[in-house]
């Protein structure tokens, strides 16, 4: 249990003086919120892949802007959404690995 709140304080942290810092970070506090919290109840590596499937699929949906001319590379959007289908990404790795 303090394996995960020691994860969780590291990540808000982290997350909070690289705001502090610069501006312009691509993630939000309520972002950092959620991956905090996530960290906190799934453990550092689960929440990495969580992580990472979110920024997959905002990666892909900031190059489908692009593509269709809908926005330029300093269009801002919502990360949550992405944060939710990384989440369930994750959830459905576990239920298929789990067959």
């Amino acid at each position: 249990m303090k394996n995960f709140i020691l994860v969780a304080l590291i990540y808000l942290l982290v997350v909070i003086i690289f705001s502090i810092f610069d501006r312009d970070v691509p993630i939000g506090m309520a972002d950092a919120k959620i991956f905090a919290s996530l960290a906190f109840a799934l453990g550092l590596s689960q929440a990495f892949t969580i992580f990472i499937y979110s920024s997959l699929a905002a990666g892909i949906y900031a190059a489908v802007l692009l593509v269709r001319k809908n926005s330029t590379l300093k269009t801002a959007f919502p990360y949550v959404p992405f944060i939710t289908l990384g989440t369930l990404g994750f959830y459905l790795q576990l239920w298929l690995q789990s067959k």
